[in-house]
């Protein structure tokens, strides 16, 4: 089973369709797929800035299983937003 198999298998998203049986020719692979990075990006993004303007505060994110378990979801966004905001040195969130 490949990772676009597990996409196709996975519930609607309410960003696509609030029930995506109801109206299935809206749920494309490429339609889930670009709602999934949307929502991570915007997740970690704002996750990110909250972290940074609370210097030194734990952050707990609560996110459910599909944002992190095929491996490029919010933890990696997060990831690479620790690390661009460290090579381009101090700026404002």
């Amino acid at each position: 089973m490949v990772v676009s198999d597990l996409y196709e298998q996975s519930f609607g998203d309410p960003f696509l369709d609030p029930d995506p049986k109801l109206n299935p020719s809206k749920v494309t692979l490429a339609n889930f797929f670009a709602s999934r990075i949307l929502v991570d990006e915007g997740i970690a993004q704002q996750a990110f800035a909250a972290a940074k303007a609370s210097s030194g505060a734990l952050l707990v994110l609560v996110a459910d299983v599909n944002r992190v378990k095929y491996g490029f979801g919010v933890v990696s966004r997060l990831q690479r937003a620790a690390k661009l905001s460290e090579s381009s040195g101090p700026s404002e969130v």
